[in-house]
């Protein structure tokens, strides 16, 4: 929370923030004697407006040089309200800057300051949704929205491609369940645990898991929230696939498989796998191809590209830095094998999948 010549740490306001926070999303509001001295300590007159700005990954936007009484109340990541006097200044300021800048909200007296934030919070979201609702059309029927779904977790189990799929269910399930954050989590959650109700637990995602649903809940901003879930689904994909593959019962082959994945992104090799686990280059290599249907080598560089495929996603990096980051050697065989394995070339994936 900052304002003109003064910093407010949130250590100052932590425990204000936190109830101001809960409030927002239907906890119980913050005391009016609190609300009041919390808009003179940050010397905000009364009345005034709030509008929610959504500004993505990087910094809060900065408020002008000079400017009437304002601040930016910053309580989840990705997302602030400004709080000010008069608005239309900022309006003019920060629209061609930030993603998205919402509807102004009148605020008389400070019982009025949880509401008209939940407002604020509302009309950017049906901004963030306008888009969708174009291509999709207004509130899908619950139909369209099971059978998308059935859709979507067919093609992933099935290793099909199923980026089209999850985009078209995570729209439907925006547009019908808009006004309810929770139901969306919800169902995020719920779609997370089908794909992965049957995984051996020796493949041990339940911390990737744990963090995934960390995240969802812990995402406000309903894109924010599409690209949480389509990155969570990214890194779980290379694991369902080798969920259903017979790798439990020979213990030499679940440490091969783990040093894969420990190591993957170095230089790696058969014989130095082999090595390592004490046994022949010529027996690992027989050994794996009978239990995963696949060699060693062909494992690695599909660990390899579902690395490369989550880099592209989720990071602005060159593409021969991810090259050289998820293990492969040259740009030239990163292309080559990239294309052979996904069908289209790393720049052409990046412009389709990356995170806004």
């Amino acid at each position: 929370m900052a304002r003109r010549d003064r910093q407010l740490t949130d250590f100052d306001l932590a425990g204000f923030l936190a109830v101001l926070r809960e409030a927002i999303h239907g906890a119980a509001p913050p005391t009016a004697a609190n609300l009041t001295a919390w808009r003179q300590a940050v010397g905000l007159p009364c009345p005034f407006q709030v509008v929610a700005i959504q500004f993505g990954d990087g910094a809060p936007p900065r408020l002008p040089a000079r400017h009437p009484p304002a601040i930016l109340l910053q309580i989840h990541p990705g997302l602030a309200y400004l709080c000010c006097a008069t608005l239309p200044p900022f309006q003019r300021t920060l629209a061609p800057r930030h993603l998205l800048v919402g509807e102004r909200q009148a605020v008389a007296d400070e019982q009025q300051v949880i509401r008209a934030i939940q407002n604020a919070l509302l009309s950017l979201r049906r901004r963030e949704l306008a888009e969708v609702r174009r291509r999709r059309g207004i509130a899908p029927a619950f139909g369209a929205e099971v059978e998308a779904r059935m859709m979507a977790l067919n093609r992933i189990r099935s290793s099909q491609p199923w980026e089209e799929a999850l985009t078209i269910w995570t729209e439907i399930v925006l547009c019908r369940h808009s006004g309810s954050l929770h139901t969306i989590r919800r169902k995020m959650v719920e779609l997370l645990a089908l794909l992965t109700r049957d995984i051996d637990r020796s493949l041990d995602i339940a911390e990737t898991l744990r963090l995934t649903i960390a995240q969802i809940y812990g995402t406000f901003a309903l894109t924010s929230l599409a690209a949480v879930f389509r990155r969570a689904i990214i890194a779980l994909v290379p694991q369902l696939a080798l969920a259903s593959t017979p790798t439990s019962s020979d213990p030499l082959i679940q440490r091969a498989i783990a040093l894969l994945h420990e190591r993957h992104t170095h230089s790696l090799s058969l014989r130095t796998v082999a090595r390592h686990l004490n046994v022949s280059a010529a027996h690992l290599s027989r050994r794996f191809s009978a239990v995963m249907g696949t060699t060693l080598t062909a494992h690695l560089t599909a660990i390899r590209i579902g690395t490369a495929r989550e880099r592209l996603a989720d990071s602005d990096a060159g593409i021969l830095a991810i090259a050289l980051a998820s293990g492969f050697g040259s740009l030239e065989h990163f292309h080559r094998t990239f294309r052979r394995i996904v069908g289209t070339t790393p720049g052409s994936w990046r412009k389709a999948h990356a995170i806004s």
